[in-house]
């Protein structure tokens, strides 16, 4: 039986770190849909494992811990989708992110998933295609029927409006 007060602090734990694994597991996976789908699989096996949490320690970390698990294991099940990145490099990315200070008030992070969602869905799919490493601009142009040139022509009208629009993002968030 589930005691009411542990699911309440488990879901304040939860609620007050989701931005910030969110972000953790998109860092990595640079796919929206996937590190959707990474976080509710992280989130049951925290609540599985919420017994063995311990209050005197850091929820962020502990939570981080158990994503880079999922994400090594989601790696294996999509070794082709990341042929050239091998199981060690995998975990020492992922180590890097845990070390990195993964706040939930990170503004240039909640920045750029604002302006990222300001974007089409065909800019969407090119900014995830050309940073995630799993495509060349040759196969993206393939995808999009364009010329690779077109591609690159579009990455910099993409990326100038991803700036002005984080920009004006800040600039609103620090004006008192």
């Amino acid at each position: 039986m589930v005691d009411a007060s542990q699911y309440e602090r488990f879901s304040e734990l939860l609620e007050g770190n989701y931005r910030a694994l969110y972000g953790y597991i998109y860092s990595v996976v640079r796919n929206f849909s996937d590190t959707e789908e990474l976080l509710q699989e992280t989130s049951l096996i925290l609540w599985q494992k919420f017994d063995e949490f311990d209050p005197e320690t850091n929820f962020s970390t502990w939570a981080c811990q158990v994503a880079k698990f999922t994400v090594l294991n989601y790696f294996r099940k999509e070794k082709r989708r990341r042929a050239h990145f091998t199981n060690t490099l995998q975990s020492h990315l992922l180590t890097i992110a845990i070390e990195e200070d993964v706040s939930p008030d990170d503004v240039r992070r909640d920045a750029l998933e604002h302006c990222l969602g300001q974007l089409t869905p065909t800019q969407r799919d090119m900014v995830c295609d050309f940073y995630s490493e799993t495509k060349t601009v040759p196969e993206i142009a393939q995808e999009h029927s364009r010329a690779p040139q077109g591609i690159y022509g579009s990455m910099h009208h993409i990326r100038r409006k991803l700036l002005e629009c984080i920009n004006r993002y800040l600039d609103r968030e620090t004006l008192p």
